[in-house]
């Protein structure tokens, strides 16, 4: 797993580690192999509830995860990126993790399509909504700050990856002078 999908099992094996007390559950179209992303704990659940005959993730997500939060009645529902159901129960609190602003940051840089404006316009809704907000970076906790002034949640959490791959390096003051001298 690559980008949202290794930040999001790298902050499950976090919380799970942290706060093994809490059952959590994730809800998936499709099966995977939960070894692949390294998911281990009796309270970590994987709950593979594919739409049968229909492979669109939109209809899924809109239909069959919902069912799922009902049916397991889920207190917290995060969502890895900002994306929402059109109708989520106002019962379910809602966390939500953006990485970035790049649709409204460098809109020339997104192609035109039915399927982007859906996802720009549930970011919008989504972050707007949104009982917790989680920024991956202070630059991205200020970018939320700046183009999403009318939101639920005024507090926004910061954490940066919460991967064992990544950890502080030392570097000396000649080591800091030749990558900047190399690097600009």
């Amino acid at each position: 797993p690559t980008g949202v999908s290794k930040y999001l099992a790298d902050a499950i094996k976090a919380i799970h580690k942290f706060a093994p007390n809490i059952d959590m559950y994730l809800f998936s179209p499709k099966q995977f192999d939960r070894n692949t992303i390294e998911l281990k704990g009796e309270r970590i659940h994987v709950i593979v509830c594919p739409l049968t005959g229909l492979n669109k993730y939109i209809v899924w997500f809109n239909t069959m995860f919902v069912r799922q939060c009902i049916k397991y009645k889920i207190d917290y529902i995060w969502f890895p990126f900002p994306d929402r159901p059109l109708y989520l129960p106002r019962k379910f609190k809602t966390i939500v993790t953006v990485h970035d602003v790049v649709n409204l940051e460098y809109k020339d840089t997104q192609r035109e399509s039915k399927i982007s404006f859906y996802k720009n316009y549930m970011t919008k809704k989504e972050i707007e909504k949104a009982d917790y907000l989680w920024a991956n970076s202070k630059y991205t906790k200020r970018k939320i700050e700046q183009y999403y002034t009318h939101r639920h949640s005024q507090e926004i959490f910061v954490a940066f990856s919460c991967s064992n791959d990544f950890h502080r390096i030392e570097l000396s003051s000649d080591e800091i002078n030749k990558l900047k001298s190399k690097y600009g």
